[in-house]
């Protein structure tokens, strides 16, 4: 699921995958495509996956995986030929790629010999950076009857956790490892967090309902980076087009959105950013009264088909954030309430610090 592009196919032999893709799909702009959030302090992660080589291939037929910024090629493949093992490099990424078997009948035409190859790419930072790790995968065969497939892909991430002192003897640091596995959408938690910061994000920011808004509604767009009492940096990030849920979208740039809040010299200021792609984020300062303050967040796309009312009633937009560009019908309005210091660290806690990689988004 989320997969621009995607498309299923079935076989008893292979089961059902993502696929299949052919020369019909040579284009790059048909390539599948998804977006993953993923924690932007993982150590590295591990992109898993299975490569269905079905039917006739021949030199020069080949795949392309591109992971972040960086394109993988993985060589070519041949009918009947056991590429066995292969391994790479792609700027900072390394991947190997293993055959599951010799090449046999699986499916479809039983005139042809297919098989399966699991690829495993370890991906450090900073191709992450930003919370969202892109994946794509580039069918370049010529001819047809033969066609590539991808399955059982998984997302691993991996977490140094740092040393812990044991409080009984023997008294030494230990190293903690834990690993996230993600399976296509699902990303677990993992080990239990018990910096009061970080366990007051959950109460420092409180969204209020104020419309009727018909749009995605995963995450929130807002997230608060440093509190200082007086003042409040947060991040505001476009996760609503061309990510999961776009597949169907020409264009995954939004229209615009526009941020309504108290800005650090005291005046109401309206921010507002064109085109923003899915993931793309801005950072603003807003200062706080009586240890809070308000953002409200107007998003607009001309597409129509992001943003909408259920009772199909216009959004009221101020003229400083752009209030008769667009069509009101196609808009929303999110309302924030930010705190301006971490509610569950006391009144004798140092102000939270700037994260240097705080999230901001297939």
């Amino acid at each position: 699921a989320g997969w621009v592009n995607g498309k299923l196919a079935f076989d008893t032999g292979f089961t059902q995958f993502l696929g299949q893709y052919d020369s019909s799909d040579e284009d790059s702009s048909e390539d599948p495509v998804k977006y993953y959030f993923v924690p932007k302090d993982a150590t590295y992660l591990t992109v898993e996956f299975d490569f269905y080589e079905i039917d006739n291939w021949a030199d020069p037929d080949c795949i392309y995986v591109y992971i972040a910024a960086q394109t993988l090629g993985l060589g070519f493949f041949t009918e009947g030929a056991d590429d066995g093992g292969k391994t790479g490099t792609a700027g900072t990424i390394t991947w190997t790629s293993e055959s599951q078997g010799p090449p046999a009948h699986i499916g479809f035409s039983s005139s042809h010999k297919d098989q399966i190859h699991h690829v495993t790419a370890t991906v450090p930072p900073p191709n992450f950076d930003d919370g969202l790790l892109r994946l794509s995968f580039g069918t370049r065969v010529e001819g047809s009857g033969k066609s590539a497939g991808y399955d059982n892909i998984k997302i691993t991430v991996h977490r140094d956790c740092g040393s812990r002192v044991l409080l009984q003897p023997p008294q030494e640091a230990i190293v903690a490892k834990e690993e996230e596995t993600l399976k296509e959408e699902t990303l677990k938690e993992g080990a239990v967090n018990t910096d009061c910061e970080e366990d007051s994000e959950g109460e420092d920011l409180r969204r209020v309902d104020v419309d009727k808004c018909i749009a995605p509604d995963r995450f929130d767009p807002i997230e608060i980076l440093s509190q200082d009492t007086d003042t409040v940096t947060f991040s505001v990030t476009q996760v609503w087009k061309g990510c999961d849920f776009g597949s169907f979208f020409q264009s995954r740039k939004l229209s615009w959105l526009a941020t309504d809040y108290v800005a650090s010299d005291g005046e109401l200021t309206c921010s507002k950013f064109n085109g923003l792609e899915c993931g793309e984020k801005k950072t603003l300062t807003a200062v706080c009264q009586d240890g809070e303050t308000i953002v409200d967040l107007f998003t607009y796309d001309g597409d129509g088909r992001v943003f909408g009312q259920s009772d199909d009633a216009p959004i009221v937009i101020p003229m400083a954030c752009g209030g008769d560009d667009g069509d009101a019908t196609k808009m929303c309005h999110y309302r924030y309430v930010v705190k301006c210091a971490p509610r569950k660290c006391g009144k004798t806690v140092e102000p939270r610090k700037v994260k240097k990689d705080s999230f901001s988004l297939f």
